[in-house]
């Protein structure tokens, strides 16, 4: 049993009370009770409890995010002379930080007792037994993180995801998601959506006054939506990391694998999704959410993008590269914000009554029709390569290749099969690029261009046009405004 603090007519210790409940609630205590136990023990032991610091769902195997740095700061600066938990483990699950925090608490002169697993710890018995406890609960931490990841193995290998939380676009009946008949095909359409062009914010806005809810039954956010969109769960993927850092992007998971749920959405949408946010993701923020309708899409002639500039009478787009660091080439160019716009409506209403388009039809049709024929002789390649590796494979079970030969060949099979997946995917690329609007999409825009907000208009005419070069000279200047189409750039 520990030395009490309590002497005769003695002031009462000022202590802080520590309370952990870490993410995966082990133990199942409270924040109250833990609290209503540190509460007594000060009372028997003499201390005065002024401050309460909480750590809710924060995991004792890191100290980073928690309280334990303004435990210590607090007994450096007197504020308190104790720090008092309910038991060993809440203080940490990592042995060697909880030792190094300890010791900066015990350095300021401090001291720290656990209501439940009271321990005298300046003799040497003591001492081993606080320690043992700590040890105790770094290696429950390690044995339920190996566990869990059994757990999640498992589960993978049968194509099931890593837990069984509820997933948007799905119902559970019981280990198994299936499509839930209304939120599935509104996830689905909601890829599609954004593909061609619609902003998050009119998909969101729409699903919510259509009543379509998230999985927990609540109104559908921008964050809620993108992660599970970015989550490939829909196109049956599953997703993974190999390493145990942090990330929480879509782009750092670098494991994928099948599931064994139906998917929502064709293969074909999930890559042009996946070309489009990767693309969008590097855009500025004030291009995600544009003010203008042709944000990023105005360039001055010597190659830099134009900025929008407001003055009390006018808005202009200025060369930025001439703006920052006075770096243009022919000294900056500008243009009036009304100006393009008004070109720009004059473009999409020419297409929309079929100027240029049977032209750029037909090449469209021909580029497609040539990428359909080579991505028909990759994944032919693709197939007999691979075919002629699992053959080489058996043939060396057998006996029937020496190991040097077998491994030049699956070598030579590994490096050809890798160049034809490579051009598959290439071919793929062309022939998403190789998409030419056709009149009733121009059609379309020009019918909902006055009721769109500037941000939608902006994403409908980036598939559309490549950029607006804005070059040196008079405003009234035949060549001083170039609309480059993207199928002719």
């Amino acid at each position: 049993m520990a030395r009490s603090q309590r002497k005769a007519g003695a002031d009462l210790v000022p202590a802080v009370a520590y309370v952990r409940v870490s993410k995966e609630r082990d133990d199942m205590i409270s924040p109250d009770l833990q609290l209503r136990a540190i509460r007594s023990f000060a009372e028997r032991e003499g201390y005065a409890v002024v401050e309460v610091l909480e750590d809710l769902d924060l995991s004792g195997t890191e100290f980073d995010n928690r309280s334990v740095g303004r435990v210590v700061e607090g007994i450096r600066s007197g504020r308190w002379r104790a720090v008092l938990l309910w038991k060993w483990s809440r203080w940490g699950r990592n042995l060697e930080l909880s030792l190094t925090y300890l010791r900066q608490v015990e350095e300021a002169g401090g001291a720290v007792r656990a209501a439940t697993e009271d321990i005298d710890a300046s003799t040497a018995v003591g001492h081993l037994s606080r320690n043992l406890s700590l040890l105790l609960a770094d290696f429950e931490s390690k044995q339920k993180s190996e566990t869990w990841r059994e757990v999640q193995a498992r589960r993978l290998a049968n194509g099931r995801p890593h837990g069984g939380a509820a997933r948007f676009g799905y119902r559970k009946e019981g280990q198994d998601y299936v499509p839930d008949p209304v939120a599935g095909p509104a996830l689905a359409e909601a890829y599609e959506r954004w593909v061609r062009g619609e902003s998050l914010r009119s998909i969101l806005l729409d699903l919510n006054a259509r009543g379509i809810r998230s999985s927990r039954g609540n109104p559908i956010k921008a964050n809620s939506l993108l992660g599970s969109m970015d989550s490939g769960f829909a196109a049956g993927w599953l997703r993974g990391r190999s390493n145990t850092g942090k990330e929480r992007f879509r782009h750092e998971f670098d494991r994928w694998s099948r599931g064994c749920h139906e998917p929502l959405i064709s293969q074909e949408l999930w890559q042009a999704y996946c070309v489009k946010r990767a693309e969008s993701q590097q855009l500025p923020t004030r291009l995600r959410h544009a003010r203008y309708s042709l944000s990023g899409l105005v360039f001055c002639e010597c190659g830099s993008r134009m900025v929008a500039a407001k003055t009390a009478q006018v808005t202009t787009w200025r060369c930025a590269a001439q703006q920052d660091m006075k770096a243009c080439p022919v000294r900056g160019t500008s243009a009036r914000v009304n100006v393009i716009e008004s070109l720009v409506w004059e473009w999409v209403q020419e297409h929309a009554r079929g100027a240029h388009i049977a032209e750029a039809e037909a090449r469209r049709l021909r580029a497609a029709r040539r990428s359909a024929s080579r991505i028909d002789q990759y994944e032919a390649e693709v197939r007999r390569l691979t075919k002629k590796r699992q053959r080489l494979a058996d043939a060396y079970t057998d006996g029937d290749v020496d190991r040097d030969d077998y491994l030049a060949q699956r070598a030579s099979i590994a490096a050809a099969l890798e160049t034809a997946e490579q051009g598959l995917q290439a071919a793929k690329a062309e022939q998403r690029d190789a998409h030419i609007p056709s009149q009733p999409m121009f059609q379309g825009l020009a019918a909902a261009w006055e009721g769109m907000s500037e941000h939608d208009r902006r994403e409908a005419l980036s598939q559309v046009i490549a950029k607006v070069v804005v070059n040196k000279g008079h405003h009234r200047h035949p060549g001083k405004y170039v609309i480059q189409a993207r199928w002719a750039a």
